[in-house]
């Protein structure tokens, strides 16, 4: 199994490949943005909840750390990922009696567990805009409706209530 210098080092190219080829962000509220935004980062989101698994209870350096935080740098990449895709909720509505512009739990799970694992990996940088919070409040605000029973990948932590719940325990 690969180790955390590893890990990051793989995380780092994943980013330096999504900055090369990422597609700024449209009109804010364009409906279809999450797709979008998912499809770009997919593969990066999927990657951090491998290695954010693969570190749980592991002390991290800054030196394995550093082609990560380089690859990411200050770069609006992960505030335009973070804002497109909470922006999803903006397109829920209720109508008739049935909710229309819902989201798959399954992918938000995903996204809130990437962006959440990159946020705890490099939590000594604050200066990277890196903010998987507004997601958070959203599942928790529309879990009630959203939620739907999800395989958790195998060692998933609690503390990603999403994959297990509706809403975080109390």
């Amino acid at each position: 199994m690969a180790g955390p210098r590893e890990l990051c080092g793989d995380l780092a190219v994943l980013v330096d490949e999504l900055a090369a080829r990422w597609l700024p962000p449209p009109a804010v509220g364009e409906y279809g943005l999450f797709a979008r935004y998912f499809a770009q980062g997919e593969r990066l989101f999927h990657l951090a909840i491998e290695v954010g698994i693969a570190c749980e209870g592991v002390t991290v350096s800054e030196a394995d750390l550093a082609p990560l935080v380089t690859a990411i740098g200050t770069d609006r990449l992960f505030a335009d990922l973070c804002a497109g895709i909470t922006g999803v909720f903006m397109h829920i509505g209720f109508e008739y009696g049935q909710y229309y512009g819902v989201q798959d739990w399954g992918e938000l799970a995903i996204c809130m567990s990437g962006l959440r694992f990159l946020r705890d990996l490099l939590h000594a940088h604050p200066e990277i805009p890196l903010d998987p919070a507004p997601l958070e409040q959203e599942l928790v605000h529309w879990g009630h409706e959203l939620y739907r029973p999800l395989d958790a990948p195998s060692r998933m932590p609690l503390r990603h209530w999403w994959w297990f719940a509706a809403a975080p325990p109390l």
